[in-house]
């Protein structure tokens, strides 16, 4: 980001941290209504085809990343 399009290497690494942090809230939120809809389906029909859907879990991960 810094080289290509002429800012200090600060702005470009900030640049990056900044659209990573939109990407994964943009996963973090992404919509589960079809989940929904599908249990509530099987409940209201009675149907014995519930495919176990699991809710969403939210996980944590960090890596140690060398810099050379």
């Amino acid at each position: 980001m810094w080289f290509g399009f002429d800012r200090t290497f600060l702005e470009g690494m900030g640049n990056v941290a900044l659209n990573q942090a939109v990407c994964e809230i943009q996963i973090f939120t992404q919509p589960t209504r079809a989940i929904k809809d599908y249990k509530t389906y099987c409940r209201q029909y009675n149907t014995e085809q519930n495919l176990s859907l699991n809710e969403p879990k939210v996980t944590w991960s960090f890596a140690m990343i060398p810099v050379v």
